[in-house]
């Protein structure tokens, strides 16, 4: 499996470039799905925005009933300065790759910013709907998309500091890691 890197900066050498790539197939936890989603990850100085990067996607429809999707990841090398620090917003990235991905694949979401992740997924990583969102209107650090993102990264890569929600709701434990193990699988949560 191979990822496509888009330099845009051209800053990266080939060996940097293949690095990311690697990082992502061998690094993070992948599957052939998954990996498939994503069209490239896209590198460009966005300038001083609030961002290190993001993800998005796109439906492409495969027939009268079934669509597909694709996926970017965006790295803003306007903040990142060097491959590690590239590789560890990738892995949070790739986590909602990962996360949003399967929940879209099953029909469980229909929009990555709008609805709520599962509400088996609020109680697993004790999460309070009052308090938390499926979009924005609340802040970055209340979306639950960003939440398990954070716990993608946290329990499936290499980058395994401390969680960015970490002071209001703790690291991910051994159940929200079961929990998403799952993912993917016929008879996934």
């Amino acid at each position: 499996m191979h990822i496509t890197i888009k330099d845009k900066t051209r800053k990266l050498s080939y060996y940097e470039k293949r690095g990311l790539s690697q990082f992502i197939v061998e690094k993070c936890r992948t599957r052939i799905q998954d990996v498939e989603w994503l069209k490239h990850v896209l590198i460009r100085e966005d300038g001083y925005t609030d961002y290190l990067g993001y993800w998005t996607y796109r439906y492409i429809p495969i027939d009268n009933r079934r669509t597909h999707f694709k996926t970017v990841i965006v790295l803003n090398a306007t903040y990142l300065d060097n491959v590690d620090e590239m590789k560890a917003v990738i892995a949070h990235e790739y986590g909602h790759n990962w996360t949003c991905g399967y929940l879209l694949i099953q029909g469980r979401i229909r929009d990555k910013y709008g609805e709520r992740a599962p509400m088996l997924y609020y109680r697993i990583r004790r999460i309070d709907p009052k308090t938390f969102s499926g979009c924005y209107s609340k802040g970055w650090s209340k979306c639950d998309k960003e939440v398990l993102a954070e716990d993608y990264r946290c329990l499936f890569t290499p980058v395994k500091d401390n969680h960015r929600m970490q002071k209001s709701i703790g690291n991910p434990s051994s159940e929200v890691e079961d929990y998403l193990r799952r993912f993917g699988h016929p008879s996934s949560p």
